[in-house]
């Protein structure tokens, strides 16, 4: 039988559409994608698909609802883990937590083996405040992927939020294993040592996660708030810390109660030097003398240098070479001449 040349197309029109509106929805333009999905659909293309990826367009553009909406027409043609958990995300975005975590709940149960959906129901639950149900969560993604540095990380940090410190150390030692270049993980792994009573151990770790990232002063802090804490610690220097990181620090810090050392003093500015007092410049007096009686008459009016001249009646002229040896002797004062 001979296909229909209009079916065929159709088909070709909508699958047009439906690339027109992914490039749309990649470039950020959600209304154009939008149409183009709507589009598509008229032409009788793939619903499962194409609803999926309408519902993705109205979520990117901020209509959760209208996504909802999509999302669950998808549904009805199949149902999957991935559906589910796509509405989970819509309704998050409404506040609507408990909805979500139903729908989770329900991903979980079409792909029991899936364990990014686990990480999304735990995430779900720790942003409810839900946090001892977000760990069950959260273990199950381990034991499904227990090769994967990030779900032992994610466990190991929700448990040191939890001051559950001796499973923070266990599922962060994990992460340390397959992923030994993750300064983050030595960092936070550093400060559930020392509350878990192992400061060696918290010192060296705190260390590593400097030196794998020695441009952050982030690290650096943490190596000085637990030498400060540590009796018989070598000192460490407090680095000034930006806004940010500062917030972040005291965060880490506020499970297991340590304060912040004494930021480092600002070096003082150098002295201005003294301006020169006048009396340390006394006013020089230059007397002019003629005869050894000058000299004296003027050293005692306090003259403070002498200017030897003859014939005073012509001006004043440089005397012969010599002529000022008689005064030698009887000099009290420095000599000009």
């Amino acid at each position: 039988m001979r296909p229909d040349p209009k079916e065929t197309e159709r088909v070709k029109k909508a699958e047009q559409l439906r690339r027109k509106g992914q490039r749309a929805l990649n470039d950020g333009d959600y209304e154009k994608a939008i149409l183009a999905f709507r589009h598509a659909l008229k032409q009788g293309g793939d619903p499962e698909v194409l609803l999926t990826e309408l519902g993705a367009a109205y979520e990117a553009g901020g209509m959760a609802p209208e996504a909802y909406k999509q999302y669950a027409r998808a549904r009805q043609s199949v149902a999957s883990g991935e559906l589910e958990a796509a509405m989970a995300s819509t309704l998050k975005q409404q506040g609507r937590g408990h909805d979500a975590v139903r729908h989770l709940q329900e991903a979980r149960r079409l792909e029991p083996d899936d364990p990014n959906l686990a990480l999304q129901l735990a995430e779900t639950l720790r942003s409810m405040g839900s946090r001892r149900a977000a760990f069950a969560a959260i273990m199950e993604a381990v034991v499904l992927a227990p090769d994967d540095a990030f779900f032992h990380q994610w466990a190991g940090e929700l448990a040191y939020e939890m001051e559950r410190f001796p499973e923070a150390v266990s599922s962060l030692q994990a992460a340390s294993e397959l992923s030994p270049g993750d300064p983050e993980i030595f960092g936070m792994g550093a400060l559930a040592m020392w509350a878990n009573a192992q400061p060696t151990e918290a010192l060296r770790a705190a260390q590593i996660a400097s030196d794998l990232d020695p441009q952050s002063t982030f690290f650096r802090a943490i190596v000085a708030v637990l030498a400060h804490h540590s009796p018989g610690a070598t000192p460490a220097e407090m680095p000034n810390l930006d806004e940010y990181d500062l917030d972040r620090l005291k965060r880490w810090l506020r499970p297991i109660g340590l304060a912040l050392p004494p930021a480092p003093e600002s070096p003082r500015p150098p002295k201005a030097p003294n301006s020169p007092s006048p009396l340390m410049n006394p006013i020089q007096v230059e007397i002019v003398a003629c005869s050894a009686d000058d000299a004296v008459e003027a050293a005692r009016g306090g003259a403070s240098r002498l200017e030897i001249c003859g014939a005073l009646g012509q001006g004043g002229l440089t005397p012969a070479w010599g002529s000022g040896a008689p005064l030698a002797p009887r000099w009290i004062c420095p000599q000009s001449s």
